[in-house]
């Protein structure tokens, strides 16, 4: 199985008043990371041909 990389750097921009990473930042990173692995995987016919999307994101929160 090949495994699809990429490193985020958070920046203080990324964090919410509790010092955490903002929600809406780590769906933004999927979107980012989800187009990143789907560029790179993807031939240029199926580019030409077909579009991706995301379908379904869950968060679990810690306590």
């Amino acid at each position: 199985m090949q495994i699809f990389q990429k490193e985020i750097i958070v920046a203080q921009t990324d964090l919410d008043q509790l010092n955490h990473v903002n929600n809406v930042r780590y769906v933004q990173w999927v979107q980012d990371i989800a187009e990143a692995h789907w560029l790179k995987n993807a031939s240029k016919e199926i580019l030409d041909n077909y579009y991706w999307f995301l379908v379904k994101h869950t968060i679990d929160y810690k306590g």
